[in-house]
């Protein structure tokens, strides 16, 4: 009894999970960010996104360095680093545990107005392994407790 109910648990539990994968795999989410940034200056936002495709929307009445980066074993891993005024830049996040660091540095002698638009959008990849993960578990472990109970009525039986 108390195993058919652990299966009934971890079966709703992992179709719950895959059903909220699914939902906000569909939903975007989206952060707005704007920076004045005096001469001669920079700012670095850090960010923790979980493992799905985000997209950078940059907007700026300058040119200026624009770099995103991250730090695994102190060793600093460069995204993408560009000197522009405009752009739209998509990657991928690979870790949920990663710190990501976005720098917006101004090299002229004016005060800029720099507008960044991020959107995160997709499945996130460690959800999507763990709700299939659990899916499989739970029914190959039903359909291993309803093979046994089978074969243990058929030898009662005899």
């Amino acid at each position: 009894m108390r195993l058919t109910r652990f299966i009934a648990i971890l079966l709703i539990f992992s179709m719950s999970l895959s059903v909220i994968t699914v939902i906000r795999g569909f939903t975007p989410e989206e952060i707005h960010s704007s920076h004045f940034l005096p001469p001669n200056s920079s700012c670095t936002n850090i960010y923790r996104w979980p493992p799905r495709t985000v997209r950078i929307e940059l907007r700026c009445s300058e040119k200026i360095i624009f770099q995103v980066y991250y730090y695994v074993n102190g060793k600093n891993h460069t995204i993408f680093r560009k000197y522009v005024e405009r752009g739209i830049f998509t990657f991928h996040v690979q870790q949920r545990s990663l710190a990501y660091y976005v720098l917006i540095q101004n090299m002229s002698n004016k005060t800029l107005n720099v507008d960044l638009y991020i959107t995160l959008y997709g499945f996130e990849k460690d959800l999507v392994q763990l709700s299939i993960f659990l899916n499989i578990l739970s029914i190959t472990i039903g359909l291993i407790w309803c093979v046994t109970s089978i074969i243990r009525k058929r030898y009662s039986e005899q």
